[in-house]
């Protein structure tokens, strides 16, 4: 009969090593999550759309997904007793992106405008477009946009993560 013993024979357990807390200065690893989208200053979005009850129910979907992924969102809401111009280029004038929300009823008559000036900033533009809707690129060129059908706005989030991430990664957070 042949000697097995050597195929049957139990390999000692590796020994129990003690964990020391990681140092300041330690470089992350797996124990120390790193969050993918947290930067030393958060990305600020400008939040475009026209406001009627469906399109600013779909915006305070988007305003929510981007503030989850720690991006401050600015939008042309509420009412100051000034130039509604001034007020709109204000708050544009320091956003590293607008997203552009294109409803079923078109975009707002400020869209281009808006725009336009965050261009002249340098901001990313993204268009985030329901199918269907009247939508022609004119001032944005051949600038890509997300499609959603209606109602069905999660089904954008994640090419919209991907822009944020894109915004982020090549520098246009500033």
């Amino acid at each position: 009969a042949a000697d097995l013993s050597r195929y049957t024979e139990k390999p000692n357990p590796p020994k129990a090593r003690k964990l020391e807390p990681a140092s300041k200065s330690d470089p992350p690893s797996r124990s120390q999550p790193t969050r993918p989208f947290q930067s030393a200053r958060p990305l600020t979005v400008f939040l475009s759309y026209r406001f009627t009850p469906t399109n600013a129910s779909v915006a305070a979907t988007i305003q929510a997904f981007l503030t989850a992924l720690g991006v401050e969102v600015v939008t042309g809401q509420g009412y100051e007793p000034r130039s509604l111009s001034t007020k709109v280029a204000e708050r544009l004038s320091g956003v590293d992106a607008v997203v552009l929300v294109i409803g079923s009823d078109g975009e707002s008559p400020w869209t281009r405008g808006e725009v336009a000036t965050a261009q002249a900033h340098g901001a990313d533009v993204i268009p985030i477009v329901e199918e269907g809707s009247p939508f022609s690129p004119g001032l944005l060129g051949d600038i890509e946009y997300i499609p959603f059908q209606t109602g069905h706005i999660g089904d954008a989030f994640l090419s919209l993560a991907q822009a944020v991430q894109y915004t982020r990664v090549m520098g246009h957070a500033r």
